[in-house]
């Protein structure tokens, strides 16, 4: 891990974990217009953040850039205490990196994720004039309900941010959970989805991905689709029968309307032989570029006609970079979601509301056969 030197009072910091919040960190610091630090936090789909990397590569002007470890993922089999023990390590490592970035006082400390407890715990460890959070997709909307109104937020238990699992654990190494902001300021394309249902201290600063488009518009293809792959089989969300079932007779929908050729995306969490698999068994073309969709979309020479998402922010993104696009969503069946059901159903009913354009496909039944 790098080390920092001393900041200085004038000098924000930014923390992000994700190539998507990259991307909104870098749109955020040119509407600021100021210098900032940034400290990338490893990103849970990339152990070597490679994707981030990429991006950093490309754009983004910083003071300093620290790079610090995720969270540990130890087997799920270790014992609860082995992953408490590794946990207290991680906090002490982020409680360390805190006290030598927190030379002075920030303007603005900006970061990707409010349910991720390691970017929070910097944050928490700051002193600061204005806390901002930048889109981590369609999360965003979700963290806006939950500090509005957590009893009736979806899914609250995503934001519970208690670092141990045992009550050992607790007293050996007290437990200190980040506290909520007082304030925060939403960096977020959801405006229109969040006005009038913020708390009373936090507030929007809207964008449209301006710093990202400085590149010349490709043509469109006639009949090219995009699909773009969900990791819900992988995550246990549902089953990997159901998840193939529903993208191949959703290509089977797609083939009906006379639409072709179809490239399959895989989402960054997707395992590599079953991507593999899907594509073949729906004849379609495999594409992996390590790189946000959306970016993959800008530098695109020819743009496809459509986009298809089972459950992604690409189609919120995406809706924002070109208003022309075609853009659709996959109907989930009432069987499919086996676990984080309230999640998936936030996100999807974030798609309707956003979107007003977005079109619905039905999966033909029986195609994966």
């Amino acid at each position: 891990m790098a080390e920092p030197s001393p900041a200085r009072a004038e000098v924000d910091l930014v923390i992000v974990s994700s190539p998507l919040q990259y991307m909104n960190a870098v749109e955020q610091r040119a509407a600021a217009g100021r210098p900032a630090d940034l400290v990338l936090i490893g990103d849970r789909h990339a152990a070597a953040g490679s994707s981030v990397e990429t991006l950093l590569a490309r754009k983004g002007t910083w003071r300093q850039v620290v790079r610090h470890a995720r969270r540990p993922r130890p087997p799920r089999l270790a014992p609860r205490l082995v992953k408490d023990t590794l946990d207290a390590l991680h906090r002490a490592s982020l409680e360390r990196l805190a006290a030598r970035l927190g030379r002075g006082r920030r303007r603005q400390v900006v970061f990707g994720d409010y349910r991720n407890v390691s970017q929070r715990t910097l944050v928490d460890r700051m002193v600061f004039d204005e806390v901002v959070l930048l889109d981590d997709g369609s999360v965003t909307p979700q963290a806006a309900a939950w500090r509005g109104d957590p009893i009736n937020a979806p899914e609250p238990g995503q934001f519970d941010l208690d670092w141990f699992r045992t009550a050992l654990a607790r007293s050996l190494f007290r437990e200190r959970p980040p506290a909520d902001p007082s304030s925060v300021t939403f960096f977020t394309i959801y405006g229109p989805v969040l006005a009038g249902r913020l708390a009373p201290a936090d507030r929007l600063a809207a964008h449209g991905y301006e710093a990202w488009r400085d590149g010349g518009e490709g043509g469109r293809s006639p009949g090219e689709v995009w699909l773009l792959g969900a990791d819900h089989a992988e995550a246990g969300i549902c089953s990997p029968e159901d998840y193939r079932a529903l993208v191949l007779g959703a290509v089977e929908a797609m083939r009906l309307e006379g639409r072709g050729p179809i490239v399959y995306r895989p989402h960054r969490g997707e395992g590599a032989a079953k991507v593999r698999a899907l594509a073949e068994a729906g004849g379609m073309r495999l594409v992996t570029t390590g790189a946000p969709v959306e970016l993959d979309y800008l530098d695109a020479g020819e743009r496809p006609a459509a986009v298809v998402v089972v459950a992604s922010s690409a189609a919120d993104t995406l809706s924002v970079l070109d208003p022309e696009l075609e853009i659709a969503r996959i109907a989930l069946p009432a069987s499919y979601l086996r676990r984080r059901a309230a999640h998936i159903a936030g996100v999807v009913a974030v798609h309707d509301a956003f979107n007003p354009r977005l079109r619905i496909i039905t999966p033909v039944a029986g195609a994966a056969r």
